[in-house]
């Protein structure tokens, strides 16, 4: 439904960067949080990016921690 929707609107999401996905339920260390937190101020493009987006919970976080050198 939301293709259908896009396609009529022609609206075009372009994807600049890798996406990376995983289980919705998931546990985090205080650092791994500290990092999402830090990038999400520094990277407010990030979150709106996100903000239309189907099933985000799934691909949200891990593409923070994956895609953007969290060691």
């Amino acid at each position: 439904m939301v293709r259908y929707f896009q396609t009529i609107f022609k609206i075009k999401r372009k994807i600049d960067f890798p996406l990376f996905g995983g289980a919705l339920w998931f546990n985090l260390s205080n650092d791994a949080v500290d990092y999402i937190l830090k990038f999400l101020n520094e990277n407010p493009w990030y979150l709106k990016r996100f903000a239309f987006t189907r099933c985000a919970d799934e691909i949200f976080f891990q593409t923070i921690l994956l895609g953007f050198n969290y060691k």
